[in-house]
This record gives C-alpha cells, sequence and structure tokens, in this order.
C-alpha cells in the first residue's frame, strides 16, 4: 500500500507537445436508475402500495407514472442494480472516460445499502466494491494480453463533505478545522488539495480502506435511522493505464488516467420528524449541499448559461461528473413506508428532470510521459550494510554521470576511476569495492565508481577525463556533497587521470591509487605529498613496468607503496591483494584522516545527485559494458599513450563536434542529445533534441545536453548571485585554527599601528580602543562623546563603562602612540601640541561644568492595517549632575501650529514618549521643559521620524556658578528655546552661559548606520 498524498500524481512529468487530443463521444442523457427498497422493520407497518414497480422502466406513484432507464422494485438483488447501473461505467472507464454515480434519496431510502453492502461493506455485494472486483478482473486481463506492453494502476481517495467542509477520510484523525481547500488541476478535475491518494491491489485492500474511511465519517441516530449519514461521501477510483507504442520514445510512456467516482449523498431530512423539531447544524447543511445539487442538475436540464457549481462545496467536488464529459449515473433510491411518500415523491421527480440533462463523454487527454523512475523492474539491496544501487551525479558545468555505489553517503568517500578501454565503465570496480567494504570493518566507507563522460552510461565527451581531470573529478566529488575525498583509485588511464587531478588540486584526495597504471612525465610526482599505492603486472605491455620502478628507484612520490607481479607466477595477485594493502594504508594515516574529516559531507555543500536504479542496476550493464574484475586486465591493454594525449591538451570547438558527430554515427550518445534554450522572458529553461526537434521542460536523464551550442564545460559568466567559496577555501580543523592565529596576529598589529583617530582623524593622543567594536579614538573624543553617552561616536555600538571609566583593550596602542608622540614632540610637532592642549580644555571643562545628556530617538512597530506603522517618538534624561530636571515634554507633529499634538508631564519608566500610526514619516518636534527651579530653558529638538529605530544623545554643559545663581533668582539662564537640528538624526552638544548664546555642536554620524 503506497500512500500518496496532495493532488493528482505529480511525479510524472509529461513533454511538451506530446499530448493528444480528447476524444468526445456522442451526446446522450444522464442515466436514471431507481430502486425501491424492501420495508424495514422501523417502517412501523405503515407500508403501503403508493410507489409501484410497473416495469422495468416505469413506476407509478400517487397515480402518476414516471419513465427511467432502470426500474427495480423491492425484491430486485444488488447484482442486478449492479448490471444496470455500474457495469456500463467500468466499460467506460477502461476506454479512458471518466464516470461516476450518485446515489440521491431521503435519510433511510437504502443509499449506503446500495453502494456500499450491507453492514457498512462487510459483504462485498454493493456498488462500490463490485465495481473494484470488476475493475481488478478487467485490467489485469488486459494487462496480461499486453504482454508487458501495457499496465494498469488502480489508486483510490476517500474523502467527506461535512456542514460544507471536505475531510480525508483516509488521513488520521485530526480535529475538525477549516477542512480541505479545492483546487482545479490543468485538465479541468476538481480535488482536494492535501488528501491522500493510495494505491490498492486487490478488493480486500480497497475494502479495508472503505471500512476504514466509512468508520471515520460522520453519523448519528436520528428519529429516522439509527445510523443515518451526516455527510456526503465520495470515494473515487484513479484507473490509470500506461503503454508504450510505436511512437514512444525510448525512456517515455503514454499516460492516461479515468476517475470513477462512487458518491453516497446524505439524505435529505425533516427537522420535525428526524431531530423532533430542533435545528441541526449537520443537516441543514445537507440539505442545503442538496439543494444546490438540484439547482445544478436543473440548470444543466435546461442548458443554461451560468450552472452554479461554486455555490457549494458539494457541487464543485461533483462539478467534473455533472459538467457533461464524464459518463453519471444517478441512482434514485425512494422509500415504500407511507411516512416517507413525500421525499420519496419528491425524489422521483427529481430524478425525472435529472434524466433530461445531457451529456458528451469525453475520453481522458492521453499524455506522454518521461519514464522518470529508476525503481521500475528494480529491487532495493537486501544486505542494508551494502546498499549497493546507482545513481546519476549531477556536477556542475558537466553532463550527468552515471555511477554505480556500495555503502552509506554518510560514510567517508573513496572514488573510483575506471580505465579507457573502449567497453570500460563503473562496473570495473564492483567486486574490488566490495572486497574493500567487506574488509574494512569496523571501519565503512562510501564506495563511489563513475562512468567517465563517454563511457558506459555517462553521455559526454571521452576526452574530458584526459583534457580536464582536476576540474572534472572536483566538480563530482562537490556535487557529492564533499570538498575532498579518502582515496581516489584508478586504473590504466583513470590512474593516469587520478595522479594529473592532484597535480592540478592537490587538497582533492588524502590518499591515491592505481592497479595497471599509465604514467607520463612521473618527474612531475615529485609535487604530490599523499600517500600512494601502485601495483604493475609485469607481463603487460600497454602498461609497462619499467615506469614504475623508475618512480620507486628515483623516490617521484615520497609516501609510496609499491608492488610488481607477474600472473604466471603469482595468480592474479591484484585481485587477492589490492584491498588489503589500500586499507592497510589508510590505517596507518587513519588518525589525521579522522581529524580532518576527510570525504566527510559538509553542510555547505548540497548533495547532486538522483536514484539511477537499485541492485539489478548495480550489478548489470548494457552492450558498451563489459564484465566486472574478471575483465580488466585484458581490456585495459591499450597502446602506450603520447604525449600530447596525457599532457590535458585542450580541445576547440571543432574537435569536440566531430568527436559528437563520430558518436552518434557509431550509436553512442549522438541519439541522445539535447540543446538548451532560454527563455528571456521568463527565464526558464527548455530542452530540445537535436535529431527530432522534440522538447523538454524537464531536463532528460542522461543526456548529452548542450549549451548554447557548446559541449562539455559552458563558458564562463559573471554571477548573478554572490558565488560560493571554491572548494580550497574550505579548511579542516588544523588549517582553520593556523589561519584564525595569523588573522588574529595580523589584526594585533594593524591595531596597535594605528596613528589616526576614527572620528577626528587627527593623531592619537592617550588613545582609548573600544572592547565592543575595535574602534579607536583620542582621548579629547572619547571623553567628549563615548564618556557621556556610553555609545560609540564612529560605529553606534554600545561602549562598555566600568565604575565611571570605558572599557579598553589597547596597551600596545597606548605605548606606540606614547612612544611616537615623543619623538613628535622632539621635532616641533604643532598637531599633536594642539590635540593636548585641547585634551586639557576638556578636562577642565567637565570639572567647571553641570552636565545633563539627553537621549531622544524613535522606535517602530506593526499595526493592524498593513498600510500604517505606529511610531513611538521618545526622549529620557540618560545621565546627569542635577536630579530629575525635566518637568515635562510637548510632542508636536504640526510644527506650523504652536499647540502641541501631546503633551507628557508623567515619565514612564523614566521615557517620555508619544505614539502615533501613518503609512510614512512625518516630523515630530519635541520640546523638554526643565524645572522652573533650574532656570534653563525650554530645548526643541527638531526631529523627523525614521524608517528604522533611532536614538541619538544631546549633551548640555552648564556653568556651575551660573546653574546656582538661576536656582536663586529663578530666572532662565540665555535666550527663550534652544533648538537642536535633528534632520538628519544626529548627536550632539549644547554649552549653556548665563548672559551668552548658547553654543550648539553636532558630532558626525555614525558610519554603520543606527546603534539600535
Amino acid at each position: 500500500m503506497i500512500p500518496i498524498t496532495n493532488k493528482p500524481r505529480t511525479s510524472r512529468k509529461p513533454e511538451q507537445g506530446m499530448g493528444s487530443k480528447t476524444t468526445p463521444c456522442s451526446p446522450a442523457p444522464l442515466q436514471v436508475v431507481v430502486r425501491i427498497r424492501p420495508p424495514q422493520s422501523h417502517d412501523g407497518g405503515l407500508c403501503s402500495s403508493w410507489v409501484q414497480h410497473v416495469d422495468g422502466a416505469t413506476a407509478r406513484a400517487q397515480g402518476t407514472k414516471f419513465k427511467y432507464d432502470n426500474v427495480f422494485g423491492p425484491e430486485a438483488s444488488q447484482a442486478a442494480v449492479y448490471q444496470a447501473s455500474v457495469a456500463p461505467l467500468i466499460d467506460i472507464i477502461l476506454t479512458g472516460t471518466s464516470a461516476c454515480i450518485f446515489a440521491y434519496g431521503s435519510t433511510g431510502a437504502g443509499k449506503t445499502y446500495s453502494m456500499i453492502g450491507p453492514g457498512g461493506g462487510e459483504k462485498a455485494t454493493g456498488m462500490m466494491p463490485l465495481a473494484a472486483a470488476e475493475l481488478f478482473r478487467r485490467t489485469a486481463r488486459l494487462q496480461q494480453d499486453a504482454v508487458g506492453r501495457s499496465e494498469f494502476e488502480l489508486r483510490v481517495s476517500y474523502v467527506e463533505v461535512y456542514c460544507n467542509r471536505v475531510r480525508d477520510l483516509l488521513a488520521p484523525r485530526e480535529p475538525r478545522g477549516e477542512g480541505l481547500a479545492l483546487r482545479e488541476a490543468e485538465d479541468g478535475r476538481v480535488y482536494a488539495e492535501g488528501m491522500t491518494e493510495i494505491r490498492v491491489t486487490s478488493v480486500q485492500q480497497l475494502l479495508r480502506l472503505e471500512r476504514s474511511g466509512s468508520k471515520a465519517r460522520s453519523t448519528e441516530q436520528t428519529g429516522v435511522h439509527a445510523h443515518s449519514s451526516r455527510s456526503h461521501a465520495l470515494l473515487t477510483i484513479a484507473v490509470e493505464r500506461r503503454w508504450r507504442g510505436d511512437d514512444s520514445h525510448v525512456g517515455s510512456f503514454h499516460s492516461q488516467v479515468a476517475y470513477l467516482t462512487l458518491c453516497d449523498l446524505a439524505g435529505s431530512e425533516s427537522m420535525e420528524r428526524a431531530h423532533d423539531g430542533a435545528a441541526d447544524d449537520a443537516g441543514i447543511a445537507t440539505n442545503l449541499g442538496l439543494f444546490h445539487l438540484c439547482r445544478v442538475i436543473k440548470a444543466r436540464a435546461e442548458s443554461a448559461a451560468v450552472v452554479p457549481y461554486r455555490d457549494s462545496v458539494l457541487t464543485r467536488l461533483l462539478q467534473t461528473s455533472l459538467c457533461g464529459t464524464a459518463a453519471t449515473c444517478m441512482l434514485a433510491c425512494v422509500s415504500p413506508a407511507e411516512a416517507d411518500a413525500g421525499p420519496s415523491l419528491s425524489t422521483l421527480r427529481f430524478a425525472a428532470v435529472a434524466r433530461r440533462m445531457q451529456l458528451t463523454p469525453t475520453a481522458a487527454r492521453v499524455v506522454s510521459v518521461l519514464d522518470d523512475d529508476p525503481m521500475a523492474g528494480d529491487v532495493h539491496d537486501h544486505d542494508p550494510q551494502l546498499q549497493r544501487r546507482a545513481m546519476w551525479i549531477e556536477p556542475p558545468g558537466y553532463n550527468d554521470v552515471y555511477a554505480r555505489c556500495v555503502g552509506d553517503p554518510a560514510d567517508p568517500l573513496l572514488l573510483y576511476v575506471h580505465g579507457s578501454g573502449p567497453t570500460n565503465s563503473s562496473l570495473t570496480w564492483n567486486d574490488f569495492a566490495l572486497d574493500i567494504a567487506r574488509r574494512a570493518s569496523p571501519r565503512t566507507f562510501y564506495h563511489v565508481a563513475i562512468d567517465c563522460p563517454g563511457y558506459g552510461r555517462s553521455p559526454g565527451d571521452r576526452q574530458t577525463i584526459r583534457s580536464y581531470p582536476g576540474a572534472f573529478l572536483e566538480a563530482v566529488v562537490r556535487a557529492l556533497g564533499r570538498r575532498n575525498v579518502v582515496a581516489v583509485i584508478g586504473s590504466s588511464q583513470g590512474c593516469a587521470s587520478a595522479f594529473n587531478a592532484l597535480l592540478e588540486r592537490p587538497k582533492l584526495a588524502y590518499a591515491v591509487a592505481g592497479i595497471h597504471p599509465v604514467t607520463f612525465a612521473p618527474e612531475r610526482f615529485t609535487a604530490l605529498t599523499q600517500p600512494a599505492l601502485l601495483i604493475y603486472n609485469t607481463e603487460d605491455p600497454g602498461h609497462p613496468v619499467s615506469v614504475g620502478r623508475v618512480i620507486r628507484s628515483k623516490q617521484y612520490l615520497r609516501q609510496l607503496s609499491y608492488f610488481e607481479f607477474a600472473p604466471s607466477r603469482d595468480g592474479w595477485w591484484d585481485e587477492e591483494h589490492m584491498g588489503t594493502e589500500l586499507l592497510e594504508i589508510l590505517s596507518c594515516h587513519w588518525k589525521a584522516i579522522d581529524k580532518k574529516q576527510v570525504g566527510l559531507q559538509m553542510e555547505e555543500l548540497p548533495e547532486l545527485g538522483k536514484v539511477g536504479g537499485g541492485l539489478r542496476a548495480w550489478c548489470g550493464g548494457d552492450e558498451n559494458e563489459q564484465g566486472s574484475v574478471e575483465n580488466l586486465r585484458d581490456r585495459d591493454i591499450v597502446q602506450p599513450m603520447t604525449a600530447v594525449s596525457l599532457l590535458c591538451a585542450d580541445s576547440n570547438g571543432e574537435e569536440q563536434a566531430q568527436r559528437l558527430n563520430d558518436t552518434s554515427a557509431k550509436g553512442g550518445d549522438g541519439g541522445n542529445l539535447w540543446k538548451t534554450t532560454l527563455d528571456p522572458k521568463t527565464g526558464m529553461v527548455t530542452y530540445v533534441h537535436v535529431q527530432t526537434g522534440r522538447t523538454s521542460a524537464v531536463r532528460p536523464t542522461g543526456a548529452h545536453v548542450m549549451g548554447d551550442g557548446h559541449t562539455g564545460s559552458l563558458p564562463a559568466v559573471d554571477p548573478l548571485f554572490e558565488p560560493v567559496r571554491g572548494m580550497d577555501a574550505y579548511e579542516d580543523e588544523e588549517e582553520k585554527c593556523a589561519r584564525v592565529a595569523a588573522e588574529a596576529a595580523e589584526l594585533k598589529q594593524s591595531e596597535a599601528s594605528q596613528e589616526r583617530c576614527d572620528l577626528c582623524q587627527k593623531v592619537l593622543v592617550e588613545p582609548y580602543r573600544f572592547a565592543s567594536c575595535r574602534c579607536a579614538l583620542c582621548a579629547c573624543c572619547a571623553e567628549a562623546t563615548a564618556q557621556c553617552t556610553h555609545t560609540c561616536p564612529v560605529c553606534g555600538s554600545a561602549v562598555k563603562i566600568r565604575k565611571g571609566r570605558i572599557q579598553t583593550d589597547c596597551e600596545e596602542l597606548q605605548q606606540q602612540a606614547a612612544a611616537r608622540l615623543e619623538r613628535l614632540a622632539g621635532s616641533g610637532d604643532s598637531e599633536a601640541e594642539a590635540q593636548f592642549e585641547l585634551l586639557q580644555a576638556t578636562r577642565d571643562k567637565r570639572k567647571r561644568h553641570s552636565m545633563i545628556v539627553i537621549e531622544y530617538g524613535c522606535t517602530l512597530s506593526s499595526t493592524a492595517s498593513a498600510a500604517k506603522t505606529s511610531y513611538t517618538t521618545y526622549t529620557r534624561l540618560m545621565k546627569g549632575d542635577v536630579q530629575w530636571p525635566i518637568k515635562s515634554v510637548d510632542f508636536n507633529i504640526n510644527p506650523q501650529y504652536s499647540k502641541p499634538t501631546a503633551s507628557v508631564k508623567q515619565a514612564s519608566n523614566g521615557i517620555y514618549a508619544f505614539e502615533y500610526a501613518m503609512g510614512g514619516r512625518f516630523p515630530c518636534v519635541m520640546t523638554i521643559h526643565f524645572k522652573p527651579e533650574l532656570g534653563l530653558m525650554p530645548l526643541e529638538i527638531n526631529f523627523k521620524v525614521q524608517d528604522a529605530d533611532t536614538k541619538r544623545h544631546i549633551i548640555m554643559y552648564l556653568a556651575k556658578d551660573n546653574v546656582a545663581a538661576g536656582r536663586q533668582s529663578g530666572r532662565r539662564i540665555g535666550k527663550a528655546v534652544v533648538e537642536f537640528c535633528a534632520r538628519p538624526p544626529c548627536s550632539g552638544w549644547i554649552d549653556i552661559k548665563k548672559d551668552v548664546p548658547p553654543m550648539v555642536g553636532y558630532f558626525p554620524p555614525p558610519k554603520c548606520g543606527d546603534d539600535r
């Protein structure tokens, strides 16, 4: 049982332009079948012949005859009703046309009995189990007769409409909320978003799901029925047929989905009879849904211009069945009881109206689908430790790379590269990888053997691995979510590529191993520091052992484990010992490998790969691949390579194109050659098959894709986003610690040698360096600003103050600054002398003056209206030599008027604040009134609210003798109002003296924006 949530299967990716047109049938009326149920005990013996079964198509009620397609009396069996109503729909479903049957009637008329069967489906005699059995039987026979060319799949969903909300009956029970939302698919079918859809393979499985869903369905005992349905239930069986026709492309198939909907409507009911006259929400909702259903069917029968499908959830769900494109049958159930005569007569009349509705059943569209299920016909590995499987790696800048894998991706990576024989592939390494995997216990590795471009199943140019070994293997490793591998293992030309890759990318692998190596210019290997394993066959002229002996004798590889063997004397020694020797090398270096976390996945790198198959894909090959290790010896015997082929010579586009043409002519991946086009308006990439011209919105798996007419790597372009760090930028812990230490030493030296103040840009005198932000200020600036405001005037960061002194961290800076000033003093430097004089004046001023520090600014918060923002403008006393000097604060958002918008006389937690919501910034002038006994004039701050939280400071210097005189006389010192311009917001100072106009100064704004 495979649960599939959400809307109809979207894992299938249709190719563009491959769908066939739908085929409509000839118009026909909606089929109506009437069933009169047998008398029941709860009828109270009040049954009569008020409704009669005249013949197979006629019913009589109260003297009126009604004509229908079929009429069944009380004695009719479930099978007879099924043959007349549902069996014809099965034939239609198998032609790819959707169908629906809905049971309509009053409560207790036998709808659920007819649709599900007695006992809630315990006996498989209802319309639903009979239809399912027929579908399974017919599809199995059709599938068998097609001999694998056509297959069917059945999926079931089950929902109810309760109080005009859709609930999933197959999902775990949850508290009733808003219900599932309705959506419309591309083919026009309306479905409940998020509903559970489960694949079924037998009638028993479907019945079990139906019974489970029916238990979850809303029912209740009423005055008419002991288990009255309180909701409308819709069970939908999706029948998908897939087949491969003569026109199907490789890797694609045709698909057609038809839906059989079986709808058990809740019965209409009288509140008087069912609930003793009390209003019932579920009953009202049921009747209302049926009312809208009648309106829709009447509108369809009368061919109205507008059909009100959207008036209720029920009619919206049934829109697909009622709009005319599906074959639909109505099963009208009536009761013989005289007490039900009114509702039953209404049912008969409505059924007669519904029969006039015309339908034109139309087969569903046939869609060509890319076969993107790599596990189709495959199996998972029975050994959970080995996890043998195939995958497609998507390295950036290259075509897809096919690979065979063993082990857990969370383990350290071993990468295998095959040789250049014409039938070489990753299949070469199956036995080697298994041997190492079994010998490595308790350590485990993740083994990935790749098909190099142009080999095996990987598309591309075979020259890629020779010309660009470092770039290509780095891209593969990066696509596997790693920055390096524990070891790269190569055979023949694959060994040469591994060594060349490490010469280009020294950090790509911790170790390297080669069997039957092909090498050229081995003196280059002196640049390699990795532990290396080389194994030579002395009887193989294609891989001369003489080169290996030169490498060993001249020690071109500093950490070399070297072996030779002769098959005639030693047998195939490499098969038995290569795994053991490689593990021995790794075990000697395991502490370093483990410490550096070599070959492990990295959080910063995504894994760019997808499933390529299971155990069968791992074990098997195609016509381009030979067997495993036993064939390695013969097919890797090649002619000695020339210098040109081994020196990674670049190739131009004409040579690549010629190789592609040659590959195509030989039946290679030229037949799977695609090119990309980019829509400049939408930015969407479309894939176009070069030979056929067919298009796909999804990259075909394993395709050889050309970008803008080029093959292989795409041309370099400027990045649209900030580039991710290159592979060389990733560090192990030891490298990171060394880099951090070097950067810290460099920063320390740079800070210690600083000569200028970050604020005034003058020579540093008795410097301060704030521990929080590392800004350096001269004592003049620091004591005039940060000492008072506790804020860095350069960047706005908070400054730590302890015992009234700034926290500083600059002993070396102070020493070097003092030494520098001592040298300048001897040379008569005027700038240094001026700084010392300013510092002395600043300190003298602080002694002679009282100080008040005012903080002002604004904060922002959201409001109920998205168009407005709530701005809170505030001011407060931050520190001062005068206790509680503020009397009140006026806030005025209309400065042209003298009357303030608000006046705050009482501070809240020391803060005077005014809140106002508006759609944008606005002026807010703050006027601070001080207590009369201080004799200070008001301070007017001309401020405009900002789009971010903001705070600034004003330092007020008051001559101590003038303040004392103002207190005694009660007169104000200076003019009537002191104006401080805060547009834009800035910090500053005010010097107030008796009989002298106040002096106002401003500090530069912080470089890093606001300090909040």
